[in-house]
């Protein structure tokens, strides 16, 4: 498929750990986002519709003609068993309805003496053919034969597939899914994806059913592929399988797509390799169907914060597919803890006159920012301020909300970080009024930088007068040559550790925090930050 680049896959349909997505993103230009258009503005001049290709009708399968020699034919009651015989005889001359008769025949080109026990194997009935006459044989008790081949109906494999019923939720762990859906449900797909932390892409689908007269339709299609080396959870299959008109698929080969419900009696890699060359399928359960598809180019969804300007959607453009996820703050039920505040400008003179005397003016950092700043102690804020914006850290994460508030949708670090515009070294602050990208790494301070003003002139050194009296009290001795002490060493830098500290624990480096704050003498706010890292090592592990 145009999308998809295959790479290696394991024959259980599934990735192996950690490998790279197969596909290929074309990424949405970053632009400024168009300012806010007066009321009375007139509207963008709508674009030409988007033209949607034709999805050609798939040629009708013939089968294989019939050779000189005897073959194996088989009858079946199901399309289960005799997808697993014409799989299992490496490549079929034929599967085969017959218009009046139940049940479905499939030619195989193994001579009787082999393909008989095959067939009664897979609880069919086995049967001889030579040149198009039908002939009995193996146990006693089947259907009567048709007079000549020619009086089947020929079928595909995949359409064999599309009659098997779905099992009751997806089948396997699967890191990475293609989901077909109506252009309404679009966006409910997406969000599902993003909270999960997948990587998620788009496209525009078309579709054209592959058996029966039915008109080509448009649809929306997302590709989710799992962060990490772990399989999606099974969860959000089972989400999205459930939603109406949706079809979540497995990726079995170039041109085919499967319905993750589907248990296959044979390998998806042969039936992938039954579709015609230049065309794909799409191949659902009974209660969905088999389709031909065309796929069009793929974008990364798009994902901003509620506090950008988002431009309008125009005519022409990926119907409602493409409509950025807007991440905003709404009220939690799980309030967490208060691990730090926002602090504005007017507000810098009032906290420098409640911070006068207290513990805070010394373990306190603030990372300064535009007219924002953010107050906190390294392993967490312990006080309690009457003053400034109160905010909750998200667990191991560079990123404060406002306390009481969480983000919705629920999306997953990696989104986040994107929505957010985070990279090594920033910190984001959400509140209700407004986002702030911050760094720890260039603009931190020690809280006590607010009293911090011009240092007095200092005379340092002793005066004429002063080193006589000296010389007349020390005595002869204190000229005599003898060992010195060694110089003391330099008492390490307190603030500076403790600035050091907030930034490598915003930088997820946990235990070297905890040495900085050890080296500054909080030993408390170390052991809280080595227990942390204790706990994380532990789950890593695990």
């Amino acid at each position: 498929m145009a999308l998809f680049r295959r790479r290696g896959r394991d024959r259980g349909g599934t990735d192996p750990a950690g490998a790279k997505p197969r596909f290929t993103v074309t990424r949405l230009p970053k632009s400024p986002a168009d300012p806010p258009q007066p009321a009375h503005a007139e509207p963008p001049p709508p674009a030409p519709p988007w033209p949607a290709p034709t999805v050609e009708p798939p040629p009708v399968w013939q089968g294989t003609p019939a050779p000189a020699r005897a073959r194996t034919a088989g009858w079946f009651s199901g399309p289960g068993a005799a997808l697993a015989f014409a799989g299992s005889t490496g490549e079929p001359d034929g599967c085969y309805t017959h218009p009046e008769l139940s049940g479905v025949w499939v030619l195989s080109p193994l001579p009787p003496d082999e393909g008989i026990a095959l067939v009664e194997a897979l609880g069919g009935f086995a049967y001889t053919e030579r040149g198009g006459r039908f002939a009995p044989a193996g146990r006693p008790g089947g259907r009567p034969p048709p007079r000549d081949v020619a009086d089947l109906r020929p079928i595909t494999p995949v359409e064999l597939a599309a009659a098997l019923p779905p099992a009751p939720a997806p089948l396997g762990r699967h890191r990475e899914i293609i989901v077909v859906t109506e252009t309404p449900l679009m966006r409910s797909v997406v969000e599902r994806c993003l909270r999960v932390d997948a990587t998620v892409a788009m496209a525009a689908l078309w579709r054209r059913p592959l058996y029966g007269d039915a008109p080509q339709t448009g649809a929306a299609l997302v590709y989710a592929h799992a962060e990490g080396s772990g399989p999606l959870p099974d969860a959000l299959l089972r989400g999205l399988a459930g939603l109406p008109r949706t079809l979540v698929c497995r990726e079995s080969g170039p041109r085919l797509l499967t319905d993750v419900r589907l248990a296959l009696p044979l390998d998806d890699e042969w039936l992938a390799a039954t579709v015609p060359d230049g065309q794909q399928w799409m191949l659902g359960a009974a209660d969905a169907g088999a389709f031909a598809i065309v796929i069009g180019t793929a974008v990364q969804a798009p994902v901003e914060t509620v506090f950008a300007v988002a431009a309008p959607p125009r005519a022409g453009e990926l119907p409602t597919v493409a409509h950025p996820v807007k991440v905003r703050l709404t009220p939690t039920r799980r309030p967490g803890p208060v691990d730090a505040v926002l602090v504005h400008d007017d507000e810098l003179d009032r906290l420098r006159e409640f911070l006068a005397g207290r513990p805070l003016t010394e373990t306190g950092v603030m990372v300064l920012g535009d007219g924002a700043h953010l107050l906190t102690e390294p392993s967490g804020l312990l006080t309690d301020l009457p003053l400034g914006t109160p905010l909750s850290r998200l667990a191991g994460e560079a990123l404060y909300v406002e306390a009481g508030f969480e983000l919705y949708p629920p999306i997953g670090p990696t989104a986040r970080a994107r929505a957010f515009g985070l990279a090594p070294g920033l910190v984001a602050v959400a509140t209700r009024l407004g986002s702030y990208l911050l760094s720890p790494r260039e603009h931190a301070v020690p809280v006590w930088s607010l009293w911090l003003a011009e240092p007095p002139a200092v005379r340092a050194g002793l005066s004429a007068r002063a080193r006589a009296l000296l010389d007349l009290h020390a005595g002869p001795a204190a000229h005599t040559e003898g060992p010195r002490d060694e110089p003391a060493a330099a008492r390490p830098d307190r603030g500076r550790l403790l600035t050091e500290a907030l930034r490598l624990e915003l930088d997820g480096d946990i235990a070297e925090a905890a040495q900085r704050l050890e080296q500054a003498g909080e030993l408390y706010r170390a052991a809280r930050l080595f227990e942390r890292a204790a706990g994380t090592r532990r789950g890593e592990r695990a």
